[in-house]
């Protein structure tokens, strides 16, 4: 009888040992449970935080990419509206043919109406775009980009324009002037030049080709308007050489 109470309490003892082993077991399972658990939210936070700074690092670069292109954009305007300012103040400059005054006068009347208009309506599309009556959907800074670089734009515009009005009326002067010589040069060389005298003057006119006789004629009436009128600039005699030819050979040109 006490061997088998003895091998009941064996057993029991057996039996809580085996008990206490699983509950540290299982308490260890939650342990690394828990554990597994805080890892994977590190995890999932790290991820969540390079994802972001992915984003973010494309929206700037978006952001620059358009920024880029529109300074781009308005340089390339700013370059064209000062090639064209330069060809309205100097209408000679990278042409080799004659521009008479009058029509010089014209050309820049056009151009200084052209610029006053521009700038002028730029100036307040600017104001308006500031008043938010006009609304632009951009980021903040290309705003301010765009109205620095754009308002400068126009009020070099309005520049240009009060500085081709202020051309213009010396140029007027110089165009009644130039017209009023043009024609006592014209009047007084027809007067007393004919196509028959100019071709008496060349040796052998009659048997020389049109094209031949052309230059021959040239040089005559060119070195009669050197003689009568020293001084004249090149391409302005060229000009008159021309008006005179067809004058007196209208079937030769």
């Amino acid at each position: 009888m006490e061997e088998k109470k003895e091998d009941i309490l064996k057993n029991l003892k057996r039996v809580k040992a085996i008990s206490d082993g699983m509950s540290e077991f299982i308490s260890k399972v939650n342990e690394l449970k828990s554990g597994m658990s805080e890892i994977n939210k590190r995890v999932n936070a790290k991820e969540r935080k390079i994802k972001a700074d992915a984003e973010e690092r494309a929206k700037r670069e978006k952001l620059e990419a358009e920024r880029l292109a529109a300074e781009a954009s308005v340089a390339e305007e700013v370059r064209k509206a000062v090639e064209e300012s330069k060809s309205t103040l100097n209408p000679k400059e990278g042409s080799t043919r004659y521009i008479d005054k009058r029509s010089q006068y014209e050309e820049m009347k056009s151009s200084a109406y052209t610029f006053l208009f521009v700038g002028v309506l730029g100036i307040l599309a600017m104001i308006l775009i500031a008043l938010d009556i006009i609304p632009l959907h951009m980021a903040a800074y290309m705003r301010v980009i765009m109205a620095i670089v754009m308002g400068g734009l126009f009020l070099f515009f309005l520049f240009i324009g009060v500085q081709s009005f202020r051309k213009m009326k010396g140029l007027s002067g110089e165009a009644d002037s130039e017209e009023t010589l043009t024609n006592e040069i014209l009047t007084s060389f027809l007067d007393g030049h004919t196509a028959a005298s100019i071709d008496a003057s060349i040796s052998d006119a009659g048997a020389m080709e049109n094209e031949q006789l052309y230059f021959y004629r040239y040089e005559q009436i060119k070195r009669i308007l050197s003689e009568d009128h020293p001084g004249l600039a090149e391409d302005y005699m060229e000009d008159l050489i021309e008006k005179i030819y067809t004058s007196l050979f209208p079937d030769m040109i």
